[in-house]
């Protein structure tokens, strides 16, 4: 199943194909991190112009 860029490289990677690396190393890592924020229960609120956690 592929979903958008994304999931086409990725069904790439697994085939064998060529697929740029870095995209999807940069793919990859954002979806752990948004993993782990939402199994630690993670808010994010906007204060004036800051982010905070």
């Amino acid at each position: 199943m592929t979903d958008g860029p994304v999931g086409e490289m990725l069904a790439r990677a697994a085939a064998g194909q060529a697929t740029a690396q870095g995209a999807l190393h940069v793919a990859v890592v954002t979806e752990v991190w948004l993993r782990q924020l939402e199994q630690a229960g993670a808010r994010w609120e906007v204060t004036g112009r800051v982010a905070a956690a």
